[in-house]
This record gives C-alpha cells, structure tokens and sequence, in this order.
C-alpha cells in the first residue's frame, strides 16, 4: 500500500500461474511481483497472462 491505497497485487497458482497488477505509477513494484513469483515457483514453467492495461508486461 502507497498512502493508504493499493498499487499492487499478486496471486500465484502453483505451480505454473501468476496474475499480477501494477499501477503504472510504480513499475518497480513489476519486478518486486515477479522476483516474488519465481522464487514460489521454483525452476517449473511459468504462465503469465498479462491484462491488456499491463502495457509493461
């Protein structure tokens, strides 16, 4: 949270599914989420369904 507000969020599936939203604002938090994601996931396959307004992705 950023000043009382979401900026980000995350949910993983294991073992293969990550849904993430980032503000625009904050796209370091992008890499924060998927650095996040890969050490849930471990060494498997990776599935990432980016939202149209998920540019960055």
């Amino acid at each position: 949270m950023c000043e009382g507000r979401v900026v980000a969020w995350a949910w993983a599936h294991l073992p293969d599914d990550l849904r993430l939203q980032v503000d625009p604002a904050y796209p370091h938090l992008l890499d924060e989420g998927l650095a996040w994601f890969d050490k849930l996931a471990g060494d498997g396959p990776r599935e990432l369904n980016p939202l149209d307004t998920q540019e960055p992705l």
